[in-house]
């Protein structure tokens, strides 16, 4: 008896440990295909803070790009390139630029253009790695743009047409499981509109009755019947609107989170016509997996329990999964931020007048004390046009770059905590879906196909070099020239397909350049440039501009300012500034160097090597003039890399012909050198006193056009009053914008000064800064004051 007790108790064990290992298995699986995906998939984030919200046409937009790791929020010094667009309503950029980061951070300004329309436009800013993931992820803000001489009418209404949905929690409606279904009612500008409503079963029904709790969202309860037909009636305004509930599924599983106890959560199963399995569920925010547990069903019901303390602050995402380790449901939990930078502005007034002096001392820490922080201030006029900025970088970085959807006053979620706060947060994740996507693409097999390089030297010029005939040319060296007085020269080597990827450093402002081919193998070759910008991003529903709302008078008033402005501040407004780049030649040192002033000029090219560059020598080969460098072993093999102007030249024949009295200077080098995966012997650089090539013709396969490469800086203009002569100066000064500083930095003890001057505007006036630490703690702060005649 004993006996059989032992053996049934062994094998019961044998199955007990098959099955353990078995669910150990499918957890260690999905830990390990999440943490696969994190780690093949280093997220970027970008927050741009511009100087205002709304903008004049031949006003200027300041903006400081913070750049972020996706995970921890540090500054990222990954990409070096962010590409900036405005977009309008119809998805047509308006205005691009690239814009250069160092360690994270970046600045830029765009001019808007007068023929630019009156309307509500998105401001978009990405990198280039980020083009290798959902452009839904993209920076957007929207922003105002006032056209006065713009053909809209400044009476024009926009029809307030609300959008009903509905979002069940967990994600589906199960036919006979009780469900919570947040419902949020928004007009087209996408704000929130108070509404109350009732749900109909087959018409006559009412079976729960709600309304909106904050930002237009409201919650009910119902248990869905797979027979019945459901409709909510909404009441707007003393309007009724009717809306068709989502269709009902016969089976399936259901999620319900019970946050009703301080130290634990709850999480409630329930099945529909499935056989009990085992099920698993995890719990993770954007970097770990903070919680992996798994229970078997009973008649369709699991409970799960997590302590509060496991989670981290901000979003988690719970998703469920079967035996067969799919995701079947889930939903997202918000916890309130702590790790935050606080920053605190004393002004030495809150009122002044114009052409006065304004103070301020700034401090900024986080809950274990003072900390340097990398900000940007901005200081502009409100009025009912321009107000505070809805967006700041705290709430971007923690709530709204992580999901897809429009947040109305994202700020808000980070007030003191309390029972409003906590219930509006969870009506914000019930209709923020839940990311069944993310593990969709993490559960693929194999690694991703990444089609997009980080930037992390500078910005890459891709395209492709194709035969006459369209086919790929291969293995085949595209060089990238910016001819000029400090000429630049770049090269890659084409792929399988002809593509190929020139990495431009330091290349700044719009240019001639000139890309080609060694016409020394063929001269037909065809060269394509790839868009930087991307060309798959559509931007969501931008809601129209209720130009009937605005002010005439303010309108008026910022029309006057701009032109004033313009008129007696434009030069300075956008003057732009040469960037520091390195001007050294590619390879570095040269052996020998000749001015042409110091020599007799000679009549041809011919004579000038034939006379006095002793380190090149023309030789006939098979009929045609060559040149080879000589060096302390003798003369190199082949023909040296020869430059005019940054650009190469491939025939030395036609390298005889150019004019020798246009010929500024020679430098050779008598050495191999390797420029990426190519081996020159020796190089011949020649520059010459102007920009025509001294009679060069370029081949006529090269690709020759104006390229735009990153932005010039272009500085913030500001007036003086320190003195009585500046004060009484007779310029008017019509600024709005009073002081924009993107590079504010707090010391090490957490404190900087700052200072500028009003303007002749009196008026209300508001000052952002917000700023991040080393350590990825974001903040922002706003102070107010006004200015009086």
């Amino acid at each position: 008896m004993n006996r059989n007790i032992f053996i049934g108790l062994f094998l019961y064990l044998i199955i007990w440990a098959g099955n353990s290992n078995a669910q150990d298995r499918v957890i260690e699986k999905l830990d390990s295909s999440f943490t696969n995906y994190q780690q093949s998939h280093i997220k970027e984030k970008i927050f741009i803070h511009t100087d205002k919200e709304a903008y004049m046409t031949t006003e200027n937009i300041w903006f400081k790009i913070y750049c972020v790791d996706g995970i921890s929020n540090r500054p990222l010094d990954l990409s070096k390139v962010v590409y900036t667009e405005i977009y309008d309503s119809n998805n047509k950029p308006v205005q691009r630029a690239k814009i250069s980061l160092s360690n994270g951070f970046g600045i830029g300004s765009f001019y808007i253009p007068p023929g630019i329309s009156t309307g509500n436009y998105k401001l978009v800013g990405y990198t280039n790695w980020m083009k290798n993931f959902d452009e839904k992820y993209y920076f957007e803000k929207q922003i105002i743009i006032i056209n006065t001489q713009s053909d809209k009418s400044v009476n024009q209404e926009v029809q307030n047409r609300p959008i009903i949905q509905f979002f069940p929690e967990g994600g589906s409606f199960i036919e006979g499981i009780n469900s919570k279904v947040a419902c949020k009612v928004v007009g087209n500008d996408g704000k929130g509109l108070d509404f109350k409503a009732v749900i109909l079963k087959n018409k006559t029904d009412t079976i729960a009755k709600f309304s909106a709790f904050k930002f237009g969202i409201g919650t009910f309860n119902m248990i869905p019947d797979g027979s019945s037909h459901y409709e909510c009636v909404v009441s707007l305004g003393g309007k009724k609107i009717m809306s068709v509930l989502p269709s009902i599924n016969t089976r399936g599983y259901s999620m319900q989170i019970i946050d009703t106890v301080a130290e634990k959560i709850g999480i409630n199963i329930e099945s529909k016509n499935l056989e009990d399995e085992e099920i698993y569920l995890i719990v993770h925010d954007k970097q770990l997996i903070r919680h992996a547990k798994h229970l078997k069903t009973n008649k369709g019901h699991a409970l799960f329990s997590i302590d509060k303390a496991l989670l981290s602050q901000g979003i988690s995402n719970f998703t469920l999964f079967n035996s067969s380790g799919q995701p079947v449901c889930g939903r997202l939990y918000f916890k309130p931020v702590t790790d935050v930078l606080h920053i605190d502005v004393q002004s030495d007034s809150v009122s002044y007048g114009v052409r006065s002096k304004v103070s301020l001392d700034i401090q900024s820490k986080d809950k274990n004390g003072p900390q340097t922080a990398n900000s940007s201030l901005s200081v502009y006029k409100t009025d009912e046009i321009q107000l505070d900025g809805s967006m700041h970088i705290l709430s971007y970085f923690w709530l709204k770059s992580e999901l897809k959807d429009e947040i109305e006053s994202p700020d808000y979620y980070f007030g003191k905590p309390g029972a409003e706060l906590i219930s509006a947060a969870d009506n914000l994740m019930l209709t923020s879906g839940w990311r069944k996507y993310l593990w969709d693409d993490a559960l693929k097999a194999g690694k991703p196909i990444l089609k997009f390089i980080p930037e992390h030297e500078g910005h890459l010029v891709a395209g492709r070099l194709t035969d006459k005939n369209g086919g790929p040319v291969n293995n085949r060296n595209v060089f990238f020239s910016i001819p000029g007085i400090q000429p630049k020269l770049f090269n890659a080597n084409t792929k399988y397909d002809g593509s190929f990827v020139i990495n431009v450093r330091d290349y700044y402002g719009t240019n001639e350049v000139v890309l080609q081919s060694d016409a020394s193998i063929d001269t037909s070759s065809v060269i394509s440039l790839s868009n930087p910008f991307s060309e798959s991003y559509k931007i969501k529903n931008t809601p129209p501009l209720n130009i009937k709302k605005l002010n005439v008078n303010d309108l008026n008033s910022w029309n006057l300012n701009a032109q004033v402005q313009n008129a007696y501040y434009g030069n300075k407004l956008r003057q732009t500034f040469n960037h520091d780049s390195d001007t050294t030649s590619f390879y570095i040192n040269y052996t020998k160097r000749y001015l042409m002033d110091d020599y007799v000029r000679f009549p041809t090219m011919r004579e000038v090597f034939r006379e006095f560059i002793s380190q090149a020598y023309m030789v006939r080969k098979d009929g045609d003039i060559q040149l080879r460098i000589g060096t302390a072993n003798g003369l190199l093999s082949i023909n040296p890399m020869i430059i005019l102007n940054g650009v190469p030249v491939f025939s030395v024949k036609k390298l005889m012909d150019i004019n020798p009295a246009q010929v500024k200077a020679m430098e050779i080098v008598n050495r191999r050198y390797f420029m990426n995966n190519r081996m020159e012997e020796g190089i011949i650089n020649i520059t010459t006193n102007t920009k025509d090539m001294a009679g060069y013709e370029i081949e006529a396969n090269a690709l020759i056009l104006d390229y735009e490469g990153l932005q010039l800086k272009t500085q913030f203009y500001a007036p003086v009053y320190d003195n009585k002569r500046q004060i009484e100066s007779k310029m008017p000064d019509f600024r709005t914008v009073l002081e924009w500083a993107p590079e504010l930095i707090t010391d090490r003890t957490g404190n900087k000064k700052w200072a500028f001057y009003t303007s002749d505007q009196p008026g209300n006036y508001i000052g952002i800064i917000q700023g991040i630490t080393n350590k990825g703690e974001a903040g922002y702060t706003t102070f107010k004051f006004d200015v009086r005649n």
